[in-house]
């Protein structure tokens, strides 16, 4: 059971707050902007004020694996490259070190969600934060949830790749899914991670008052992406029922609280070379202000 974590768990009936992107975005309720490494750690206080708290286990995975602006793919870690060691919270200049875990779905070896991948972790990367990139095509994800993953997840028996990443999200402060939107939804591999994975038991149960969130006190960013003009996107109801799914249905439904959802669109060839670099300002400006 993890343990508690000082940032509140949100209720479903919270009204999320996500960022609607376009070429000249506008947000009505941005996130308060921190302007400085201090300021980031008070956001993670309790983990970085004093002797930080014990950590769960698995603590932090000791792989590293630098991503190229190209986003490159790599060999995925091997489960016993996790770490059962307690951490520290700071670094060696006493600055709060927040855990990222992100998680991409893009088969295309070149491709604007790559790119911004490679981009987001750089920058997380460059403020001194520790990250784990599991890119789910890279590693040949099996995204199939058998009966034995349905019995596994009632007595705990899970799967040795489930068992992998949910230590991977045990580990983070901050889950971030990266890809592209398919049909409204994610590719077919990132639903099979968050169905085998983010699993009953694991990322959420039920009480007799309702759904639990198992996995809360962790933090949410989702970058997504459709070839879809912004304002079809938005007047067309698809914007809204992608994030409801996603936002609330998935992360919220989990206890996660969701920082900042990106959603970049148009892509391809509708999209301009200005347009393009909008939307990498835009992923710059998340990481700054918010870690």
């Amino acid at each position: 059971m993890p343990l508690s974590r000082p940032w509140p768990s949100n209720s479903l009936a919270k009204s999320h707050r996500v960022a609607s992107t376009s070429s000249h975005p506008a947000s009505p309720r941005p996130p308060p902007t921190i302007t400085c490494r201090r300021n980031a750690a008070r956001l993670f206080s309790r983990r970085c004020a004093g002797s930080c708290r014990p950590a769960r286990s698995p603590a932090r995975p000791t792989w590293r694996r630098p991503i190229s602006s190209s986003c490159a793919r790599a060999p995925s870690p091997a489960p016993s490259s996790i770490s059962t060691a307690a951490s520290s919270s700071r670094d060696n200049r006493g600055a709060c070190v927040v855990k990222h875990l992100v998680v991409l779905a893009n088969p295309k070896e070149t491709c604007f969600t790559r790119d911004a991948c490679a981009l987001y972790i750089e920058e997380l990367r460059a403020r001194g934060h520790e990250v784990v990139l599991r890119d789910l095509y890279a590693m040949n994800f099996n995204p199939v949830a058998s009966a034995d993953d349905l019995r596994g997840n009632m007595t705990g028996a899970v799967a040795a790749d489930v068992k992998v990443e949910q230590d991977h999200v045990l580990w983070c402060d901050v889950l971030t899914f990266v890809h592209p939107i398919w049909w409204i939804d994610r590719p077919a591999i990132l639903k099979g991670w968050v169905d085998r994975v983010m699993a009953l038991g694991f990322a959420y149960g039920y009480s007799p008052n309702g759904p639990i969130g198992k996995i809360a006190g962790r933090k949410a960013v989702l970058i997504t992406s459709s070839g879809s003009l912004q304002q079809h996107w938005t007047d067309s109801g698809k914007e809204h029922a992608m994030r409801i799914a996603q936002d609330v249905g998935t992360m919220e439904f989990c206890g996660l609280e969701m920082i900042r959802h990106l959603h970049f669109a148009p892509l391809g060839s509708r999209a301009t070379a200005e347009m393009v670099e909008g939307y990498k300002r835009q992923i710059r400006d998340l990481v700054r202000e918010v870690f």
